[in-house]
């Protein structure tokens, strides 16, 4: 499944005229290494069950402790999360200190935040299908902080130029790329910053004893990154304080400095970048998509 997954997407990307014949290359690269290694566990994993348990009578036998390790390596093999590809035109490492706890060439860890529109809990892994679409994870830290929303305007206003990544290589307007798919995950709570702002104050009906002067004005999100009410989360708890928060802790990620993360369309992680990288990215983008 493993194999099928790698090569399907690059595949997909020369026959469609976004990535040259080259990027088949790295199917081999990336996983003739790991074919091996589970053929060669296989057989000592056979010869686990055909073998008798170690006693005292037998002491060639197979310990408790051998057998519980080779299940766990099993694990490993069936989900991919024992797969690390290494560096190369699709794995770059160079940024991989903003997000320590995002192993770059590993699949993307589970989590759970909230969306910023409905606090709806979210796990992460239903917002990265596998559509063949690179998932670009925008972590802006806070943008209820002095200066957050104008550092993520900035971003966005990069984004649109025409020259960078997205709008070089996306195949499609801002929303509707066939190659990109951008999610932006702050790390603000979720009663100091609104989906929509002032805008979305505005536009609800509410009782006319309650006035508009007395609600707070709440930061927004830039509309580049709100295309659709599902592309907006937080790092926060839901309404009921069940489920979510804690995720930049447990990805590694400064909620101050914040980052990029890159997963592939086969849900690895490709390379992570600091929200001022955007040339980073484009030399990244630019060895495999044309």
């Amino acid at each position: 499944m493993g194999d099928t997954h790698n090569l399907a997407w690059k595949i997909v990307y020369v026959l469609r005229g976004w990535s040259p014949l080259s990027l088949l290359k790295t199917y081999e690269s990336e996983r003739r290494t790991y074919a091996q290694e589970l053929i060669d566990f296989d057989k000592w994993w056979s010869q686990l069950f055909h073998g008798k348990p170690r006693t005292e009578e037998n002491q060639d036998g197979v310990t408790h402790e051998q057998f519980l390790s080779a299940f766990k390596k099993v694990g490993g093999f069936t989900s991919g999360i024992a797969i690390c590809y290494g560096p190369s035109a699709l794995v770059d490492t160079t940024h991989q200190s903003l997000a320590p706890n995002l192993p770059i060439g590993e699949r993307m860890l589970p989590h759970v935040f909230i969306r910023a529109a409905s606090a709806q809990p979210v796990e992460v892994h239903d917002v990265l299908p596998a559509d063949s679409r690179f998932k670009i994870l925008v972590f802006a830290g806070n943008v209820a902080d002095d200066g957050g929303c104008a550092k993520l305007q900035g971003l966005a206003d990069d984004l649109r130029k025409p020259e960078n990544f997205l709008m070089r290589y996306g195949h499609g307007d801002v929303g509707t790329w066939a190659v990109f798919d951008v999610l932006c995950f702050s790390a603000a709570k979720k009663e100091k910053v609104g989906y929509l702002g002032e805008q979305c104050l505005s536009s609800l009906r509410r009782p006319k004893a309650i006035s508009l002067r007395r609600l707070p004005a709440l930061p927004d999100f830039p509309e580049f990154f709100r295309p659709h009410y599902s592309k907006v989360l937080l790092d926060d708890e839901d309404m009921h304080g069940h489920s979510g928060g804690g995720g930049y802790a447990k990805y590694g990620i400064d909620e101050h400095a914040g980052a990029i993360v890159v997963v592939r369309p086969d849900g690895y992680i490709g390379t992570v970048a600091p929200l001022d990288g955007v040339p980073f990215l484009n030399a990244y983008f630019a060895a495999f998509l044309l």
